[in-house]
């Protein structure tokens, strides 16, 4: 028995393979055949496919979803609960519904595309998921599954909230041993179980038990005419529909089949039956026999002896096959263009190597291995096979005339064989080492033979003549002698393929031509193909030339333009001038007209990608190309890709690498809005949007022909191309905003549908639209506050402007009111009568009042600038107060006015800064006298009261019967420059400032200030002054030590200070004093003439005077006659008051002159740069005469005493004779002169070279100098060389330049520079000074 099934299966198989071979059936259908490690599996139990046309496979390992390029994964996960509830896939169903249902080995699963996940159907009442081992729908819609071992259920939806499983009509005879279903168009339910027999459930619940054989049931399926089809293990029956009758179908050649499964569907009419190692067999309806598939075809799987357990397909539609172990096969609906002919299938010993082909009477001749020549008919049919004479190698083979060809064998020579016959017959012996021999036949009579590494032989066939073509090395015709090809054009000319170039033989003029070699040289030329007009198509190792034999390489073409690959190794032209284009990666294609290429790298049956002979049959056109396993033929006209039918889909979005589930969001949004496969628009966060997509023609044509191209059609109009096979394209980062992404297949020449789709990048937080409104309403809020500032700057500068001016005006204003007071302070003192006394005293008051708004005017600047600090004292307030109001009671008087102070509590020891708060209430009391009329009264109190912010505090009230405020303008009385009442009839012009100086200084003071009306029904105003009482308001610098004296206020005289008057015995000590000082001199240096010389004039009674007008002028006066004191303004055009101030106190021969400053700056800084200077004294304007001529007989008085106390010490020196003795002082300074001296030439010599030589540090040597003689060490060097200077001037014979080089200068404008500023005189001015004056007058430097 074993015996005779091995027989019938090599009959089978040898059937087989004469149905594929002869070709005169059924057209083979090539498979494609995916075997990724994702999808093999040792047993696929089902397929089905759904709405988006995914590919759902069934596994004992798990559930493929499969694209057509890509696969998705999934099984069970104990960690996620919506993952499948078992690995082991049993059943699956796509229902009416668009819905997935898995039953697997622990329960039936609900798939939610959504998620991208399942769903568990609970089995109630049961502890268990249950073995789910039949799944199918009902006519009605209804889902009905099997569970093993208890019964039929289905599934209840009847509920809002989850569905559930429910017994359908329990109890049924013999349902714990079902084990498949089927449900039929009519209502019925068919169902197979353990026993044999069939059950049929009738739409009213009755059932009928139908006992068909006796073993296990592998499944049933029904036929297109509603029959019913069981499978057994070995056996088949069919039952009719309507009868119930049982029929067994016999099985072709008697074959005992081990039938695995049955497809699900109807495919064509037909039903498929897969087995375990018999392949796949068909079912036709009203047929008995059951046939196997023989036009099933793989070149990787034997389709006769596969196990196929599952199978899958449509009308219309590709055949899917499980193939358990090897993969899932695809069996295309369509033929496919390209057929694969393996050599193994004739020769079970072929293990590769194609060395020649040619084409002969529709016949496809070609050398097979190393010792035959094999003759295949058109279809493929082995016709004849003819050993190779000594068991050669054929390496050409040329059709010589009907039934006969010639063979050109390795080592051997050239053969002539007879194919009705078989007899060989040598033509030409060559002998000799050649690894291969080329041939082309012209004729009957010439026989070109190229012997590699040999030569080119042209032979006469009919006289036997040979000649050997000349080889040419350094040139451009034959240079070397290693043969590919040799093909003849139509312009008669043999072109020849060499190893490193080509040449060309003119068969009509006998000779090689020149040809250029260079773009050939650099690789090998395998052969040539004619495209008419004497042009030739090159296939060389580097891409594919048109050559022409006068015009040399016409064009090239490489992978740039579409080839499959630069090697190219064979040609073919076919009937319509079509180019096939063999090479070492595929298979191209180049129409004739546009010069287009397609290339075809897989799928239409083209199973090998290395193509490297062809040929073309002259009767029916096919071409043959050969590869190392086999040969490929089609029939050009067939060949065409495929048009898509649908665009582009996108199978999964991945962000970072990792899937997007439908149901993802980001935010707020869906991150895939609208069809997961065809997304409307997906968003994506503005910092995590790396994207890639997977994508697919759902038609599961083969990847490797397809590519994808797609652009950002919103950024650039290029397409950008993926390379074939690939089937990810990755989305570079993308700007926040909306991106339209276009997408298309394309294969060869065609293209699919664009499929559009938006990609919306959501942007950071702060360029949303929330964000950008906020923006907005920033912005224009900053617009408005940018416009108030600027209106507010304006207005700020205007007052600057105002404050600068009036500044400036009062620097110059200081000047005239000290010519001003100052005079009526003399002429006061005159015995004058009392009306012209009263009008010097209305006088002084008015100078007065100027100097003060001067003042106000200085104490704003400085509260602008910040420069203003408290300088606070424990004050009894109302003993201050009431002082300040008895001084204002006389004007008041005057004005007929009432002045009251009335204190209201006690205030000792209460911290202000007297003179601020001073000024403080001296403007609210002169206003109030202002702007009150004749009669009225002014009342000032003082009290505490308690304050929102600053709790219990002082409060100083000024309340007068006056003209009132504005009530609509009491918030901008405070304004600077703001005249509130200046309207009025009775106002007294004003400048604005006060008010604003007041509530500045209440500021200062922590407090605050506030003016309106009075509300008691009296019109008049309101000001108060509020000031907090307690110490603890203040930092510790806005305190001030308590002194006996109060110091005048800085640039004024004290107003309570009077100078007292000299009686006669201080005028006749005065009369003592002027007398001693009138031969001393007084330099008056102010660019005021009248002040100058007003000094002048009053000083001249007591010393010798000299004016100067600006600095310069002054220092020559000093220069020339050395003044006992200098009175010098500060401000001066030219060289100011500084200048010369640092000029006479750089200069050792004036340093000891005492130096006024008088300035009408007086702040303090302008103060410190004075004394910083070297200033002995600084008086602000306008000043008191008096105390200048105090001042100025002091500083000469302590001159005077310093001189004379140095002075007495030298003439006791001189009269004591003691040993000389030298200080360590007066050493140094020796030892630097001498230094400095010494090296008084060297331009280089400067501070760091003296002290080294004095043996010092620079700032050692620096303060010591500068504490001995109040010079430092770079200002004394300069002297040093100036004084040498001097001396080198008086002898008249030095020219100037060479005194400039003797003392260190090496230019002499620098030098004339330095000396002027030193002596007030260039040096020619020097030199010439020093002629005309007699020796003893000569300047003092």
């Amino acid at each position: 028995m074993k015996r005779l099934e091995i027989i019938l299966f090599i009959m089978l198989a040898g059937m087989f393979f004469c149905f594929v071979a002869s070709g005169n059936t059924t057209p083979v259908r090539t498979g494609h055949l995916f075997d990724a490690p994702e999808v093999t599996a040792s047993n696929y139990t089902e397929f089905c496919r759904d709405k988006d046309g995914y590919l759902w496979i069934g596994t004992e390992r798990g559930l493929l979803r499969f694209d057509g390029t890509g696969y998705d994964v999934y099984r069970h996960e104990e960690q996620d609960n919506g993952s499948l509830s078992d690995s082991r896939i049993l059943d699956l169903l796509y229902d009416s519904k668009g819905r997935l249902w898995i039953g697997t080995a622990n329960g039936l699963n609900l798939y939610d595309s959504a998620s991208d996940s399942f769903q568990l159907i609970k089995i109630p009442g049961k502890d268990f998921n249950g073995y789910i081992i039949g799944l199918d729908e009902q006519v009605d819609g209804t889902i009905t599954f099997i569970l093993s071992g208890v019964g039929l259920y289905v599934i209840d939806e009847s509920g809002n909230k989850d569905m559930k499983a429910v017994r359908y009509i329990p109890n049924l005879n013999q349902e714990k041993e079902f084990n498949s279903i089927q449900c039929s168009k009519d209502g019925k339910i068919y169902v197979g179980d353990h026993l044999g027999a069939v059950h049929v459930i009738f739409p009213n619940g009755s059932d009928k038990i139908i006992p068909v054989g006796n073993s296990y049931i592998n499944g049933i399926g029904l036929e297109e005419n509603g029959n019913l089809i069981v499978l057994y293990l070995n056996d088949i029956y069919r039952i009719d529909s309507k009868t119930l009758n049982i029929d067994k179908l016999q099985i072709w050649g008697g074959n005992k089949l081990n039938i695995s499964g049955l497809s699900s569907n109807i495919i064509d009419g037909d039903l498929y039956l897969g087995t375990l190692g018999n392949g796949v067999w068909r079912i036709a309806p009203e047929e008995t026999v059951v046939m196997p598939c023989t036009d099933f075809y793989s070149p990787f799987i034997n389709m006769a002896d596969a196990q196929v357990s599952a199978i899958y397909g449509g009308a219309g539609e590709n055949l899917w096959l499980g193939c358990n172990y090897n993969g899932i096969m695809m069996i295309p609906s369509q033929r496919i263009p390209f057929v694969y002919r393996n050599m193994s299938w004739y020769f079970p010993d072929y293990v590769g190597g194609i060395s020649a082909l040619t084409t002969l009477d529709g016949n496809l001749i070609s050398a097979i291995g190393k010792e035959k020549i094999c003759v295949f008919s058109s279809n493929g049919e082995l016709l004849r096979s003819y050993p190779l004479p000594h068991k050669g190698v054929a390496t050409s083979i040329e059709s010589l005339h009907e039934g006969a060809v010639i063979v050109g064998v390795v080592n051997q020579g050239v053969w002539e064989l007879s194919l009705s016959d078989g007899r060989w017959n040598r033509i030409v012996e060559i002998p000799g080492d050649y690894p291969s021999i080329t041939l082309h036949s012209k004729g009957k009579e010439n026989l070109f033979i190229g012997l590699h590494g040999v030569g080119i032989m042209r032979y006469n066939m009919t006289t036997g003549e040979k000649k050997w073509l000349e080889v040419d090395t350094n040139g451009n015709r034959l240079t070397n002698t290693y043969v590919n090809s040799m093909v003849r054009s139509d312009d008669n000319k043999l072109w020849i393929g060499l190893y490193g170039g080509i040449a060309c033989y003119d068969l009509v003029g006998d000779s090689l031509l020149e040809i250029n070699q260079d773009p050939f040289l650099s690789g090998s030329t395998y052969t040539f193909a004619p495209l008419g007009g004497g042009k030739m198509l090159a296939a060389t190792s580097h891409g594919l030339i048109e050559v022409e034999a006068d015009k040399g390489v016409t064009c090239k073409y490489t992978t740039v333009d579409g080839l499959t690959d630069n090697d190219v190794r064979s040609i073919t032209i076919d009937k319509k001038g079509g180019r096939w284009i063999g090479t070492m990666g595929g298979l191209s294609y180049q129409d004739p007209e546009t010069k287009t290429i397609s290339a075809y790298l897989g799928n239409y049956g083209l199973v090998e990608n290395s193509f490297r002979l062809s040929a073309i049959s002259k009767q029916d056109g096919k071409v043959y190309f050969s590869s190392d396993q086999g040969i490929t033929c089609f029939i050009p006209d067939e060949v065409s890709s495929p048009q898509f039918k649908t665009d582009v889909k996108i199978s999964a979005i991945y962000l970072n690498g990792v899937r997007v589930a439908p149901e993802a969001k980001t935010g707020h949004r869906m991150m895939i809005e609208g069809d997961p496969m065809k997304p409307t628009v997906v968003n994506l966060p503005y910092s995590d949007n790396a994207l890639s997509l997977r994508l697919s023609t759902m038609d599961f044509r083969d990847a490797a022909n397809i590519v994808y191209r797609w652009r950002m059609a919103d950024v650039s109009e290029e397409w950008i191309e993926t390379r074939p096979g690939e089937n990810v394209i990755y989305i570079p980062y993308l700007e926040p905003g909306t991106h339209v992404l276009q997408i298309q297949a394309k294969e060869n020449k065609e293209l699919s549908p664009v499929t559009e789709m938006k990609i919306r990048i959501s942007p950071p937080w702060y360029l949303s639209i929330w964000a950008k409104l906020l923006y907005l309403l920033v912005i224009a809020t900053l617009l408005v506050l940018g416009w108030l500032v600027m209106q507010k700057k304006k207005e700020e500068k205007i007052n600057d402007a105002k404050i600068k001016f009036f500044i400036d005006v009062s620097h110059d204003i200081r000047s005239p009111i000290t010519l001003i007071l100052s005079p009526l302070e003399s002429l006061l003192k005159q015995p004058f009568d009392d009306d012209v006394k009263r009008q010097l005293k209305t006088m002084q008051s008015n100078g007065q009042r100027i100097l003060s708004l001067v003042n106000q005017l200085l104490d704003i600047r400085k509260l602008d600038k910040g420069k203003m600090r408290l300088s606070c004292r424990k004050t009894d307030v109302n003993s201050f107060v009431g002082e300040l109001v008895d001084m204002f009671i006389p004007q008041a008087a005057e004005c007929g006015l009432t002045l009251d102070f009335e204190p209201k509590s006690e205030l000792k020891d209460i911290w202000i800064d007297r003179d601020n708060f001073d000024k403080v209430l001296v403007n609210l009391i002169s206003n109030a006298i202002k702007y009150t009329p004749k009669g009225g009264s002014i009342k000032v109190e003082t009290e505490k009261v308690t304050d929102e912010k600053l709790g219990v505090c002082l409060q100083v009230s000024v309340v007068d019967t006056g003209i009132g405020l504005d009530s609509k303008m009491e918030a901008k009385i405070f304004e600077r420059f703001y005249r509130a009442r200046e309207s009025h009839a009775t106002a007294i012009p004003g400048f604005g400032i006060g008010l604003d100086l007041c509530r500045r200084l209440a500021e200062l003071h922590h407090g605050s200030i506030s003016g309106k009306n009075r509300r008691d029904g009296v019109k008049g105003s309101v000001f108060s002054i509020r000031i907090p009482l307690g110490e603890g308001f203040y930092s510790a610098d806005e305190f001030q030590i308590t002194s006996r004296f109060e110091e005048p206020r800085d640039g004024e005289p004290n107003m309570h200070l009077k100078i007292p008057e000299l009686g006669i015995g201080a005028d006749s000590e005065k009369f003592a004093k002027k007398k001693s000082m009138i031969s001393k001199t007084v330099l008056i240096v102010d660019d005021h003439e009248e002040l100058r010389n007003y000094l002048c004039y009053q000083l001249a009674s007591s010393y010798r005077m000299i004016g100067a007008k600006d600095g310069e002028e002054a220092l020559k006066i000093i220069m020339d006659s050395t003044p006992d004191i200098i009175v010098s303004d500060v401000m001066m055009p030219g060289m100011d008051g500084l200048e010369l101030l640092k000029r006479v106190k750089s200069n050792s021969a004036t340093h000891h002159i005492p130096v006024i400053l008088l300035s009408s700056k007086n702040e303090l800084a302008d103060r410190m740069k004075g004394w910083d200077k070297g200033a002995d004294s600084y008086l602000g304007k306008p000043f008191n005469l008096e105390e200048l001529e105090v001042v100025i007989d002091t500083l000469i008085e302590n001159r005077l005493r310093v001189k004379g106390k140095f002075t007495g010490v030298r003439e006791m020196e001189e009269k004591i004779s003691v040993p000389e003795v030298k200080g360590n002082d007066e050493k140094l300074l020796e030892r630097i002169i001498k230094v400095i001296e010494d090296n008084i030439d060297d331009s280089e010599f400067n501070v760091e070279k003296l002290s080294v030589e004095v043996g010092m540090s620079r700032a050692h040597l620096h303060r010591k100098m500068k504490e001995k003689i109040g010079l430092n060490p770079s200002d004394f060097i300069r002297n040093v060389r100036l004084r040498r200077a001097c001396e080198l001037l008086r002898k008249p014979d030095i020219e100037v330049t060479q005194i400039a080089y003797l003392v260190g200068y090496t230019s002499q404008p620098h030098f004339s520079t330095a000396f002027k500023k030193f002596t007030g005189y260039t040096p020619s001015e020097y030199r010439n000074k020093c002629q005309s004056d007699s020796m003893t007058d000569t300047p003092n430097p």
